[in-house]
């Protein structure tokens, strides 16, 4: 069965059904080159991101990395971290980066709440770049960088079909239903679960991207559903989906496909408890709107518009040797 994923995996990829960016390495350690800075001219960047999960960790060490890099390119770039997604104090912060006159604002783009304050961001003239996770509706951003949301979806509702036979009892955890990003991830692994007529969605709840609660929700599934074939998490919260299957006794029997690179989510797919997990590049979602800002802010040009995928690598027992040896 690995070894069909790994061919199924391989096609829907080559069969280009998932878009990637196509990024080089430069000197600098980044994925996108930086542009000189020849007249020495004063840049400040704005960067408001969440910190609510393991995850964040290495979204803010690519913010900081790049943060550091810039010092010598005559950038300034602050850091401001919000415990959760809370679309009100994301919106208050980006007004407050218009009172402090940024030439740009790179940020998580929580809810669609947040539309009117970026909106007044681009009518006072700062470049405004969301990551991670984009608005629902249109607005005045000039480019989003992070996962193709709902075809890493699409590919972890097919990877978790393919694990089990295309047949059973499937559970659905997401972070929160709020939140865009968790809610394409959720509707695009629905989209391909359901073209199996032999897989049951058992139940769908929001964890709030919080092991605690990932944890008993798991424990919840199990107890009404013994004969539980799979479980799919968009978002947080991993480390307690793990512990879950772990004290149930489950190990071998429920296949868990999640997202990530954590160490825990490492150890659990060399131990067998994660079937699959799909990357998303944190660092460079940290960093790379960073550089898209300063560049455009430098040159005069929006280079970087639109959608800018990360790349999506799919790590399984079988091949996490190659990606995390040991």
């Amino acid at each position: 069965m690995k070894k069909i994923l790994s061919l199924l995996v391989a096609l829907v990829l080559m069969l280009g059904c998932i878009a990637v960016a196509e990024v080089n390495f430069v000197d600098e350690g980044y994925n996108y080159e930086i542009a000189e800075n020849t007249e020495g001219k004063e840049v400040r960047i704005a960067v408001l991101m969440v910190n609510n999960n393991p995850f964040w960790v290495d979204v803010e060490s690519g913010a900081k990395a790049i943060q550091e890099t810039m010092k010598k390119y005559n950038c300034t770039v602050d850091i401001q971290t919000i415990e959760d997604f809370d679309a009100q104090q994301f919106a208050d912060a980006i007004d407050n980066c218009i009172i402090m006159e940024y030439d740009a604002i790179c940020t998580v783009g929580v809810s669609d709440a947040i539309i009117p304050a970026v909106d007044r961001a681009t009518e006072a003239g700062i470049k405004v770049y969301t990551f991670n996770s984009d608005t629902s509706e249109e607005c005045s951003r000039i480019a989003f960088h992070g996962q193709d949301l709902y075809g890493a979806g699409e590919l972890a509702g097919e990877t978790l079909a393919q694990l089990i036979g295309g047949e059973g009892k499937v559970a659905v955890i997401t972070g929160l239903f709020s939140v865009p990003a968790h809610e394409l991830r959720r509707t695009g692994g629905l989209a391909s679960l359901e073209k199996y007529e032999g897989i049951e969605i058992v139940g769908e709840t929001e964890c709030h991207d919080s092991g605690d609660e990932a944890y008993t929700q798991v424990k919840d599934f199990l107890t009404a559903n013994p004969d539980l074939k799979g479980i799919y998490q968009t978002a947080g919260g991993q480390l307690g989906v793990i512990e879950a299957i772990k004290d149930m006794g489950m190990e071998g029997q429920v296949q868990y496909v999640c997202f990530d690179f954590m160490d825990e989510i490492v150890d659990a797919l060399y131990d067998g408890i994660v079937g699959a997990t799909i990357g998303q590049d944190p660092f460079g979602q940290g960093a790379d709107p960073v550089i898209f800002a300063y560049n455009a802010v430098i040159t005069g040009e929006d280079a970087i518009t639109g959608n800018e995928w990360t790349k999506m690598d799919v790590v399984t027992p079988d091949n996490v040797a190659e990606y995390y040896p040991r």
